[in-house]
């Protein structure tokens, strides 16, 4: 046989493998799908299977009706070759002015939306997504229009340029993002932007034009945020900004620049948090969230009379018995509430008939009341007398020795007390009773009698002192946050504060404490400072020389990251072990390192050219 013949021969074979290979029957519920070299039609959308990542991507749809209702799922099942294809994606244009019934899709997190692909549609129903998107490319949804609901759940990992620009829905909710690009969501019906702890970035006129944006509520922790373009948000009138808990820093989000703007803060911060003292820098209109309010529970109460003393004095009367509701939080089964309690007892005559009155002790609740009983309790039980009886209130004779009539006792609470002052004389009565007066209660002893000017400081606190805001990390030391105003061209951080009376020592500088501050141009550490938290002082451009303390150990990643114009380091100490990636840049000229005499300059040189990029 000729060699030729054979070569074509063998080269048939080969395709007709190859054909048999990628010829796929998909299972019933596919319909006429079917897949040939890595690409099928499922439901009128074509996908195809892209060699990078083995997903498969949409790639055309075609529809002979009106209003198709689209369905794309995350992965579909070839029963036949016992496969399963994820589909990772879609490509750019594909449903560009289309008009749809309703829109399904499905994802598995690792997911593409390509550049216009819902550009100009519209939908009669909801779009519904779920399952997360990585990228959502730009303009893939600009002036997409949704009769209904429009529902993307999942975090969004990039939304770029124009990703949903001028879209229009009855009700829009979108999940979690991280990084925003520029007008993102400029001209779109959004009322209510809430964001997560994991934003990192929010580009340049994101909400631009969202004239019926009310509220933005910031995450209460800013770890991941990197930039916020300075006119993010528009300067609408009447924009509410919420501040939960936890929030300790809301420098990045240049909230200087928008003087329309309202600062809820929540209900657990005080004037002393560097929250508000940042807002009241920029003189901001701040006020505060309503605190919850607990529901009191109703209580009734039950009379319990104390002992009568079975002798009383010659002319006196037995005293009434006291009557002291069991329950003491919330009731007091008394008459109508005043402006001022106050419980005025009678004046108690001394053991010698005729001798001076001793004097009237005034005892005033501590607590605010809660509930006002609905009733008066005026049964006076009848008790039987015993040799010795426990007296808890002083006795209340009839008459004084002169004869004139002591009036009773009137006990005035305020809407409701919930602690019910007892006063308890020191000694029984007898056949001659002496008593000896109840001490008043002295505001020394009663903790809300004289609130304390500035409250008790526990880890996590953060308080503000000479314009730096710090955290408390123990008993002994703080971490320095941030400062109040970022305008600020120097900063001397000290290696100790003082507040209430306690000495704290600052040994670590956060996080993102000074990052991006326009004007800084110098920085001195104190020499109880051992680390500085990633990302502390990036993108300070203008920052041209750091002088570092004595106990420095740990400079950690990105501290000095974008500081192109630093040139001085200036090391007080030989205590330096660790320098992390990518912190400090080359800039524009060389730095000038300065070591302490007798310091180790080349451990110095290897751990500062490994992080110099």
């Amino acid at each position: 046989m000729n060699k030729k013949i054979q070569k074509k021969i063998a080269l048939l074979c080969v395709l007709a493998m190859v054909s048999t290979m990628f010829s796929v029957t998909l299972p019933p519920f596919c319909k006429t799908a079917k897949a040939i070299v890595g690409t099928f039609t499922y439901e009128d959308v074509t996908y195809e299977r892209s060699l990078a990542d083995n997903l498969f991507y949409a790639i055309n749809y075609k529809s002979t009706e009106e209003h198709p209702t689209l369905v794309i799922p995350p992965s579909l099942w070839n029963s036949q070759r016992n496969e399963r294809y994820v589909i990772g994606g879609i490509k750019e244009n594909l449903f560009q002015n289309y008009s749809f019934q309703s829109v399904t899709i499905g994802t598995t997190g690792v997911y593409t939306i390509g550049a216009n692909a819902f550009k100009n549609a519209s939908t009669i129903g909801d779009f519904t997504l779920t399952g997360g998107v990585s990228k959502v490319s730009a303009s893939a949804f600009q002036n997409f229009s949704c009769g209904s609901s429009f529902k993307m759940s999942g975090m969004i990992d990039i939304a770029e340029e124009s990703a949903f620009e001028g879209i229009q829905s009855n009700s829009l909710s979108i999940g979690k993002m991280r990084i925003m690009g520029k007008r993102v969501f400029a001209n779109s019906c959004l009322k209510n932007i809430s964001f997560s702890s994991e934003v990192q970035r929010i580009g340049s006129q994101a909400y631009a034009g969202c004239d019926n944006l009310q509220t933005i509520t910031l995450p209460s922790s800013c770890d991941y945020l990197e930039e916020v373009a300075t006119d993010a948000f528009p300067n609408n009138k009447g924009m509410v900004v919420i501040i939960p808990a936890g929030c300790t820093s809301i420098t990045s989000y240049h909230f200087e620049n928008y003087n329309n703007f309202t600062f809820e803060l929540d209900s657990s911060f005080t004037t002393e948090d560097s929250v508000y003292k940042q807002l009241e820098s920029i003189g901001a209109n701040i006020q505060f969230a309503e605190p919850t309010a607990t529901p009191a529970p109703t209580v009734t109460p039950t009379v319990t009379p104390t002992a009568t003393p079975t002798a009383t004095p010659e002319g006196t009367e037995t005293p009434m018995p006291t009557v002291t509701p069991t329950v003491t939080p919330t009731v007091i089964p008394t008459v109508t509430p005043t402006t001022s309690p106050e419980v005025t007892e009678v004046p108690v005559p001394t053991a010698t008939p005729g001798g001076t009155e001793t004097p009237m002790p005034t005892v005033t609740p501590t607590a605010t009341p809660t509930i006002t009983p609905t009733a008066t309790p005026t049964v006076i039980p009848t008790v039987t007398p015993t040799t010795s009886p426990e007296v808890t209130e002083v006795p209340v004779p009839t008459a004084t020795p002169g004869g004139t009539e002591t009036p009773m006792p009137t006990v005035t609470p305020t809407a409701t007390p919930t602690v019910i002052p007892t006063v308890t004389p020191t000694a029984s009565p007898s056949a001659t009773p002496e008593v000896t007066e109840a001490p008043v209660p002295t505001a020394a002893s009663d903790p809300e009698a004289t609130p304390s000017a500035t409250k008790p400081l526990k880890t996590g606190d953060t308080f503000v002192w000479k314009g730096l805001s710090y955290q408390i990390l123990n008993q002994n030391q703080v971490a320095c946050i941030g400062a109040v105003s970022r305008k600020k061209k120097e900063l001397v951080i000290p290696g100790t504060v003082k507040i209430n009376g306690r000495t704290f020592s600052v040994t670590k500088i956060s996080k993102k404490a000074f990052y991006n501050m326009p004007k800084l141009n110098k920085v001195k550490l104190g020499n109880q400072i051992r680390v500085i938290g990633k990302r502390a002082f990036e993108k300070c451009k203008k920052l041209k020389k750091v002088i570092l303390g004595k106990s420095l150990a740990t400079i950690e990643s990105r501290a000095f990251y974008l500081d192109t114009n630093l040139k001085v380091l200036d090391f007080s100490g030989k205590k330096l072990q660790k320098v992390g990636r990518r912190a400090f840049s080359k800039g524009k000229t060389k730095k000038t390192v300065l070591v302490p005499k007798g310091g180790n300059k080349k451990k110095y040189y290897r751990l500062l050219q490994k992080s110099i990029v």
